[in-house]
């Protein structure tokens, strides 16, 4: 048996509405199946899905496995159940690479070992996770002339190298047409006109300003001392930030963070649905 779209989607926090996105040109939302995950960290698989089931194996951060169902808050994996919050949906891959550059790049390995300089044995300068991003500065040809290292900017007048394998380039999808969105009781669901379009999982700030919201600015990835390449940023007039999160998958809650946190997929989406100028009404 092999997980349905829909469910996979539910994962990611993506909870209504998806099928609507494949139409509205997000095709990498709708991913080919069979679906994969990264382990968020080191997890008991059980051999039932409830905590108290017999351990079936011990699971590494950053393994990545197939996911198979969904079964009362539980994911199956070939090697037994984990809680959903123990693992992150993860992206389609294209394996595409930026040749001009600047360009942006997201993650695809489960993290990427960024490094000092271009080589596998260089110091480890950061770690970012599977579906951040990055922009792409410099790139460096192997003896092929194929690009084996990009250097990606960092912050703050910091910057490092990543293998070309753990990357792959930037496809945005942007919607020219007008749409709003509403966010309530950790949900977010994004409108045109009468028709929702899709529904997201939120983890939310404990006092999240209530009104209406403008979004004026728009990042692809933002960087902070603690987590590099932040995915799919956007920014109101009310100070509020919504943005992707991919070192946890805990949504539908409250958060200690003073942003708005989706899952990757789903900030990616929104980001895609959501133009600088539209409109956020905070319930």
């Amino acid at each position: 048996m092999t997980i349905s779209r829909r469910d996979f989607l539910k994962i990611a926090g993506v909870t209504a509405a998806s099928t609507s996105l494949a139409a509205l040109g997000f095709p990498n939302v709708i991913a080919a199946m069979p679906q994969q995950g990264r382990m968020l960290g080191g997890f008991p698989a059980r051999v039932a899905p409830h905590d108290h089931a017999e351990l079936a194996a011990n699971l590494l951060p950053d393994s990545v496995h197939e996911i198979l169902d969904i079964e009362r808050g539980f994911v199956r994996l070939p090697s037994g159940y984990v809680p959903e919050k123990a693992i992150q949906p993860m992206l389609e891959a294209h394996f595409l690479l930026p040749e001009n550059l600047p360009a942006h790049v997201e993650v695809i390995a489960p993290y990427a070992a960024v490094r000092k300089y271009g080589a596998a044995d260089a110091p480890l300068v950061a770690r970012p996770g599977h579906g951040a991003v990055l922009e792409a500065l410099k790139a460096l040809p192997d003896q092929h002339g194929l690009f084996d290292w990009y250097q990606v900017d960092l912050g703050e007048g910091l910057s490092g190298w990543v293998q070309a394998n753990q990357i792959q380039q930037v496809i945005e999808t942007q919607t020219s047409s007008a749409a709003h969105a509403v966010i309530k009781n950790h949900e977010m669901a994004v409108w045109r006109g009468e028709r929702e379009l899709a529904r997201f999982a939120l983890a939310c700030p404990v006092n999240l300003p209530a009104g209406t919201h403008q979004i004026i600015r728009r990042h692809s990835c933002l960087h902070t001392s603690v987590f590099k390449g932040i995915p799919w940023v956007l920014e109101t007039n009310r100070g509020l930030q919504l943005g992707g999160v991919y070192w946890h998958n805990q949504f539908a809650c409250t958060s200690p963070s003073s942003q708005i946190e989706l899952s990757v997929l789903a900030a990616k989406t929104v980001f895609g649905l959501l133009p600088e100028g539209s409109y956020l009404e905070v319930m």
